[in-house]
């Protein structure tokens, strides 16, 4: 049943009736991610922030107070108001913190 209402939801976003459309592949990805109990990370590309916080247990302050502080890694500018990370920065980042727990 859920994965029935995230299906209506993605098409809903695709024909434009709720506001802002995701292209094919966003949409795919990100249906993929709502499907999953955990977070699939691509081998290569780019993750949004809403993306890399359902990996990192962290809020969106105490994310950008890394970023600034060099502990998280920096965003990788994709247009003028679309910032984006890594994925492979996102899996290192995964993996240095499971050494160090």
């Amino acid at each position: 049943m859920e994965k029935e209402a995230i299906s209506e939801k993605a098409r809903q976003k695709t024909s434009g009736q709720s506001g802002q459309g995701l292209n094919p592949r966003a949409l795919a990805m990100e249906e993929q991610m709502q499907t999953d109990n955990t977070t699939a990370i691509p081998a290569t590309g780019f993750l949004r922030l809403n993306q890399v916080l359902r990996l990192i247990p962290v809020g969106k302050t105490a994310w950008y107070s890394g970023v600034k502080d060099g502990r998280y890694p920096a965003p990788v500018k994709l247009g003028p108001r679309t910032a984006a990370y890594r994925a492979q920065d996102i899996r290192a980042l995964i993996e240095r913190l499971g050494q160090s727990g």
